[in-house]
């Protein structure tokens, strides 16, 4: 178990730095002052987003599949996919977050010198409270008089919210 929770901390690392290279992609072009020009440009919104989601932070993402696949490796856990799942959800939420609160200064001609208070302050309010309800155990949760399992319901609320982000992200680009 010990390289499997090595294996997940390096990966919430990577994600949190990820974060900071994807809130720092748009406020990059609004410093170098080439952001409206990639605005206007014949770009599509879907492939700005997911260009600014996947490139920006594409050396965190590749660093992130690899703890990921020693995680699924050394971990002896059943809900170890599912944990994978929610932690891929996860660091999507954390970098749309840095990535709409980047397009919305940029549109308000904030140029900040970095995102990383951000997505500091982003990873203490979203990653914390999840890890811990996650591994309090397997007790259900109530959910309007339904009984979720912890996993399943954060993974599913993760995976919603994680959606959600991105399709702002969108409306915003």
């Amino acid at each position: 178990p010990a390289t499997a929770t090595t294996a997940i901390t390096l990966f919430v690392a990577l994600a949190l730095w990820g974060g900071v290279h994807a809130g720092d992609a748009v406020m990059g072009e609004a410093r170098a002052r080439t952001w409206d020009g990639q605005r206007m440009s014949a770009l599509e919104p879907w492939a700005m987003t997911w260009g600014k989601l996947i490139g920006a932070p594409s050396f965190a993402w590749c660093g992130g599949a690899v703890c990921l696949v020693v995680y699924l490796g050394a971990s002896p856990e059943a809900l170890a996919l599912k944990m994978a799942v929610l932690l891929i959800a996860a660091a999507v939420l954390i970098h749309t977050i840095a990535l709409i609160g980047s397009v919305v200064a940029a549109r308000k001609a904030v140029v900040r010198s970095s995102s990383s208070a951000w997505v500091l302050g982003i990873a203490l309010v979203i990653v914390g409270p999840w890890i811990s309800v996650v591994s309090a155990g397997d007790t259900d949760i109530a959910w309007w008089g339904r009984g979720r399992t912890r996993i399943d319901f954060m993974l599913g609320s993760t995976v919603v919210f994680a959606a959600w982000a991105v399709f702002g992200a969108h409306r915003l680009m």
